[in-house]
């Protein structure tokens, strides 16, 4: 069967297209339709497939199989006829930004520190490139710092499908382990690489590379990053929160580290001042309740979870006595071994009541119905 041609790729930011229908197969509860030539990249290199439309129906899936792209829609179009493509042009474009950047990325992270890309995958919400070694935070700023002085230096991207006796000379990432023919794309001075998916022309088409984290990942790193509208999306949003921090705190960004550091160990302190409080309270309590010689208290009192826990773990030492401890929306069931009373029944009550709250044994707590 005559293999598709991509128009992607030499032409990448093509987004429309007229092509002819070859053939119509079903698929599942559709119709695989593959054309003389396409604009739809199929899933493939990390990369997802494009969202568009075959005269005006919905593509549902895009796939590769033996040089062929098949386009998944609802109803078969007539063989022979020719028919309008379309794709989403800013998923295409994002793409091409972030498999860009990745190339950029890999390429950079090979020549500075000599690791090696092992994984790639373009999410919704940001794009991952796995490493073979872990990187570590002086690293990752410099591999962030190159890669936007490459992208700002908008230096030629190259696609060609060399002769294989060529390749060794290439200096490829990767040697592919393949008999197909090879498409290989070249970042000038920054990347080669064997690649299926969609790339940029210059490098200054990706506008930035912004890495989000750099996180231990099957002994190496997998670093998550964004490009392009995406990354300047991102900037944008954390300006915001920044600005907005400042502002409420009358400082400079710069200084917010050290500022919520500082209130995060006094909150530290004061939760350790309010459970020693509570614990001295809790003690007060029970010896208030425990002198009235009820063996079985059932209270609604005035406060949180953590104290009617400390109060449950006092009546629990007391031998026979048992309590029923309703606080600010929850509830802690507690009794002594010695007790009679059932635990595990009065929790099922509460259940068939609405609260929400689990325990075993001589012990359960949960949240009461509001």
């Amino acid at each position: 069967m005559m293999k598709t041609v991509k128009l992607y790729d030499r032409e990448p930011y093509l987004t429309e297209a007229e092509a002819t229908v070859l053939q119509c197969l079903p698929y599942g509860e559709g119709i695989a339709v593959s054309l003389d030539r396409t604009c739809f990249f199929a899933e493939g290199g990390g990369q997802m497939s494009d969202n568009g439309t075959l005269d005006g129906q919905e593509v549902t899936k895009v796939f590769e199989k033996e040089g062929v792209v098949w386009h998944v829609v609802k109803d078969a179009p007539e063989v022979g006829k020719k028919i309008n493509l379309s794709i989403d042009p800013e998923k295409r474009r994002d793409d091409i930004e972030v498999h860009t950047g990745e190339h950029i990325l890999s390429g950079t992270a090979l020549k500075l520190f000599g690791v090696k890309n092992v994984g790639f995958h373009i999410g919704r919400d940001f794009a991952t490139a796995d490493f073979d070694r872990v990187l570590f935070p002086e690293e990752d700023e410099a591999l962030e710092r190159e890669c936007n002085v490459i992208i700002r230096e908008n230096r030629p991207i190259l696609i060609s499908y060399p002769p294989r006796e060529e390749l060794p000379r290439l200096g490829l990432r990767k040697m592919p382990e393949t008999e197909e023919e090879i498409r290989v794309v070249v970042v000038e001075g920054a990347d080669a690489c064997a690649c299926c998916g969609t790339h940029a022309k210059l490098s200054g088409e990706v506008g930035l590379l912004k890495i989000l984290s750099a996180e231990k990942f099957r002994g190496g790193t997998r670093v998550s990053f964004l490009c392009g509208r995406k990354a300047s999306d991102y900037l944008m949003k954390e300006h915001t929160i920044l600005d907005g921090l400042s502002r409420l705190y009358s400082t400079r960004p710069e200084k917010l580290p050290d500022i919520i550091e500082g209130e995060r160990e006094e909150l530290r302190e004061k939760k350790m001042e309010i459970t020693s409080l509570e614990k001295e309270l809790a003690a007060l309590l029970f010896e208030k309740y425990a002198k009235s010689g009820e063996k079985h208290l059932e209270l609604a009192l005035p406060y949180g979870m953590n104290m009617l826990k400390e109060l449950a773990s006092l009546v629990s030492e007391k031998e026979g006595m048992s309590a029923c401890l309703y606080g600010d929306g929850y509830y802690v069931l507690t009794k002594n071994e010695k007790s009679e009373y059932d635990r595990a029944e009065k929790n099922t009550e509460l259940r068939k009541n609405g609260a929400a709250g689990g325990g075993r044994g001589n012990f359960y707590s949960g949240k009461l119905k509001k």
